[in-house]
């Protein structure tokens, strides 16, 4: 019979409920409502403390970090797809003036003419080892600035990529 009770559902209707009532024996009816009665292993239910924490109001300090960070994610969800559209009209920008790569030869001719400049200075140090010196340092200079445009050039363009301003009706119109 235990079985059977213990496998009834949790949602009975009134009628279930009442006929169940009517069907247990008084003896078995008039039986306290404490479950360690009659179990297998009392359990004493004195012996639990419930250790609730005061309610306290958070501080001070903290309901004015929860502001700030609540409304710096609804500043930031706001402004996100205005930096979106900048950072896409930039990158198109960047596409068709090729800005960055003119800012680097730029660089690099005023590099290159500042280099030609102190080559007085350092012709003799270039000179050593039948010129191999100055072609390194040459080499090292071209590949460091060919690096750092391509770099930029790449990370801009990933950037964009990630953010989801380049998509596909765009790519199309090119």
């Amino acid at each position: 019979m235990a079985y059977v009770l213990r496998g009834l559902p949790f949602h009975l209707t009134l009628d279930e409920t009442l006929s169940l009532y009517a069907a247990i024996p008084d003896k078995i009816a008039n039986l306290s409502n404490d479950p360690s009665t009659h179990a297998l292993i009392p359990r004493s239910y004195q012996q639990e403390v419930v250790y609730e924490s005061p309610s306290q109001s958070p501080s001070i300090l903290h309901r004015i970090t929860a502001t700030i960070v609540f409304h710096t994610f609804v500043l930031f969800q706001f402004l996100l797809p205005y930096f979106k559209l900048i950072i896409g009209h930039a990158y198109r920008f960047e596409r068709d003036h090729k800005v960055t790569q003119r800012i680097m030869n730029k660089s690099m001719t005023t590099i290159d003419e500042f280099g030609r400049r102190s080559l007085q200075l350092s012709q003799t140090i270039c000179q050593m080892n039948e010129g191999r010196v100055g072609q390194a340092i040459s080499d090292m200079t071209i590949w460091w600035v060919r690096g750092l445009t391509g770099g930029i050039q790449q990370g801009i363009s990933d950037g964009v990529v990630v953010i989801g301003s380049e998509g596909p009706a765009s790519l199309k119109g090119r």
